[in-house]
């Protein structure tokens, strides 16, 4: 009997994760609401639509994932419009309703969840319709949108001046424009696309995309108001879908695509002149790199290798035999760059950091007999092993305090100390872990948990290098996402110990049931558990903090240039791309000004990157209040800036850039005193695309520069 209590009580503390981040009560709801319903549109692709009668999109399919997670079943209900469906929830009639938007008005009924996703919108109209560029230009207009949809109470409140055309569905609204019935539709950019290459309804085009937030949703799950429980497993169930799997919901209906690198006259400039750039890498650290004959391989040269197809110089391998000497190398210039290192408070004291492009998981392995490990905070007590060394281990010294971690000479040193016993587990990443045991074999280990704590790789550079800096952050951009999964994948494939569907397991339990329930009352064990239900209860709440903050953070840095507060590169690029297209179809003439600010690395050099940022800084507010309204203006990159002139002749565009010139040229900065810059101006000419303006403009600032700086040059 007692060896039956101690297998019971073992299969009990292998309960899955998801039903550990359940409280009781929410696990009753769910054994009392097996099957929950959830609203599903005809149209509203590629979020959520029906063909042939099959619920499908990707809110379809990521409601179908969290259930998975949580161990509900969901049944659609079809056939509506979204007005019905707004009111089938307030009825009880739908249990969830999802890809919604969180208004006041609807806050007043309604439970949201954390956003998990979100989409733009666009004005489209009749092709040849296009001399609007702002919601307030369509005074006295009429404009379709889904009656119950955000869209329709933003207009009626903000531009009480357009009339609104109430349609039952997106596909409606986009025909009451062909029909005649209204004269442009308010739609979400994916959402419009994906309904007019459908229906072939390619006379409508997007006119301009609406920089007013209020259209800009982002996309949640709902509940009625009292449903709090349900609300709370909703968002539990949401942080255990793993980034793998939204990664490939995304690639599946955004076919999301990175767009192609362009480096600047300058970035060439710089590559030219350095004829090849000269790395360092960790010399042992594989899968992630190593050098083996004398060769780089590893995830580090896969990367690499993506990064070769847009440079046109070389890069070339300085060996080293230690991590310590090839950051000690780039410390004393003898390479211009790492490709795989993390970022450090210490180290950015000497270099500087491209944005995060790879993420490598922190994973602990033990003894086999060890139970799935949910939290580092479970730990309490321990002895676990980390690398010597290791910029992570500072970190974790740090943030957990409950075990105490012991440093080890080597990767394969900390695993033969957790065979022996000597240590209860040994902390590193996913990827190192699983290299080894693929490699060499520890019997009787093997990986009990994945935590949230991860490594953050970036390519560093020493700090003054800010080019290069500028130049890699440009080919990190543009890293396309099914690339870089397809490097992981390569080099990490094993599985570590996860939550895992013990159904047998729990037939058997059935039948103790009532010896469980009576061990657990004398069992300290529940008490134990209870704890690390509220820890884990207490990380989901801040954990959902962090994440909300992140999401608006993202939303804010995917238009705007952190620095100047004005429209980065990618957003700039798009729009000079529309202004492209229009022009070609109306004929309509539009200017192009490239500037940049003479001898900027001189400021830099005498007064430091924070007095340089603050001229950036100077220089975007002065263009911002002092270029038309209709003008676009945009950070190119560095210390280079783009305005887009719509309706602006060539001659029209130089006297104004002749009067922004001598603006800059008296303003009196800040410790810099007077500074000058120098504008290249171009128009469009029949047969232009992005490529041949874009040169010609580079151009004609390179003769500003080279004919003495602060002037105006033009080139047609």
């Amino acid at each position: 009997m007692k060896n039956i209590l101690k297998i019971i009580i073992l299969i009990t503390s292998l309960t899955s994760y998801s039903q550990a981040v359940l409280n009781d009560v929410e696990k009753e709801f769910i054994k009392n609401n097996p099957i929950l319903t959830i609203q599903n549109e005809s149209d509203w692709k590629p979020y959520n639509y029906s063909e042939s009668g099959t619920p499908m999109g990707h809110s379809i399919e990521y409601m179908k994932l969290l259930a998975s997670k949580v161990g509900f079943e969901i049944q659609f209900v079809s056939g509506y419009s979204w007005k019905e469906y707004l009111q089938m929830i307030k009825t009880n009639k739908l249990d969830i309703i999802v890809n919604i938007a969180k208004t006041p008005k609807r806050e007043a009924y309604l439970s949201f969840t954390s956003p998990y996703s979100n989409i733009l919108s666009s004005l489209y109209m009749i092709e040849g319709n296009n001399k609007y560029e702002t919601l307030h230009d369509l005074k006295g207009k009429t404009i379709s949108v889904v009656a119950g949809m955000v869209g329709e109470s933003v207009l009626k409140k903000n531009y009480p001046e357009i009339n609104i055309y109430p349609a039952k569905t997106s596909l409606d609204a986009l025909k009451a424009v062909i029909y005649g019935k209204a004269d442009g539709v308010v739609q979400a950019n994916i959402v419009g696309s994906k309904l007019i290459k459908k229906y072939n309804l390619f006379s409508l085009k997007p006119v301009f995309e609406i920089t007013d937030p209020s259209f800009n949703m982002h996309l949640h799950m709902a509940t009625k108001k009292s449903d709090k429980v349900l609300i709370s497993i909703l968002e539990k169930a949401k942080l255990l879908i793993t980034e793998e799997e939204q990664l490939r919901l995304k690639n599946k209906y955004f076919n999301s695509l990175a767009t192609s690198s362009v480096l600047s006259l300058e970035d060439k400039k710089y590559l030219d002149k350095k004829k090849r750039l000269l790395f360092c890498v960790s010399p042992n650290w594989y899968p992630f790199e190593k050098i083996e004959k004398g060769k780089h391989i590893g995830m580090g040269a896969d990367f690499l290798a993506l990064f070769q197809k847009n440079i046109d110089i070389p890069f070339t391998l300085v060996p080293t035999s230690s991590w310590k000497e090839s950051l000690t190398h780039l410390k004393n210039k003898k390479c211009d760059f790492i490709p795989l290192v993390m970022k450090t408070p210490k180290r950015e004291a000497y270099l500087s950091f491209t944005k995060a492009y790879l993420e490598a998981p922190l994973v602990i392995a033990t003894k086999k007999d060890i139970p799935f490990i949910q939290s580092l905070e479970s730990l309490d007590g321990q002895k676990i092993g980390i690398l010597k060394s290791d910029a992570y281990s500072s970190i974790l010294k740090k943030k957990y305090q409950n075990f105490e971690l012991f440093e080890v000479n080597s990767l394969e040193d900390g695993l033969n100390m957790v065979v022996k016993g000597e240590l209860f587990g040994y902390i590193d990443a996913l990827a190192s872990i699983s290299y080894q045991f693929q490699e060499n074999y520890f019997n009787g280990l093997k990986i009990t948990g994945k935590f949230d704590d991860r490594w953050q790789l970036s390519v560093a550079v020493k700090n003054e290098d800010t080019e290069l800096l500028n130049i890699f952050n440009k080919l990190v951009e543009i890293i396309k996402v099914d690339e870089k999964q397809k490097i992981i994948n390569k080099y990490v494939n094993v599985k570590y110990e996860h939550a895992v569907d013990y159904s047998i397991l729990y037939k058997v339990i059935v039948i103790f049931i009532v010896i469980i329930l009576l061990v657990l009352l004398w069992n300290k064990r529940i008490k134990d558990e209870k704890k690390k239900v509220e820890v884990l209860n207490r990380k989901l709440k801040e954990n959902e903090v962090k994440l909300k903050e992140m999401n608006e953070e993202l939303e804010q840095l995917s238009s705007i240039d952190k620095l100047t507060n004005i429209l980065n590169r990618r957003k700039i690029d798009e729009a000079l791309i529309k202004e492209l297209e229009r022009s070609k179809r109306t004929a309509k003439e539009f200017s192009l000004v490239m500037l940049d600010i003479d001898k900027f690395k001189s400021i830099n050099d005498v007064y430091g990157h924070q007095v340089g940022d603050d001229v950036l800084t100077s220089i975007s507010s002065l263009l911002s209040k002092n270029i038309r309204g209709i003008d676009i203006l945009g950070r190119w990159g560095g210390e280079e800036f783009l305005i887009i002139c719509p309706y602006t002749s060539n001659q029209g565009t130089i006297e104004n850039c002749e009067r922004l010139r001598q603006l800059i040229e008296t303003y009196n900065f800040d410790k810099v005193g007077h500074k000058t810059a120098s504008f290249g101006v171009t128009t469009y000419i029949d047969g232009d695309n992005l490529n041949t303006i874009l040169k010609r403009v580079d151009t004609a600032l390179y003769k500003a520069k080279n004919n003495g700086r602060n002037r105006v040059v033009a080139e047609i």
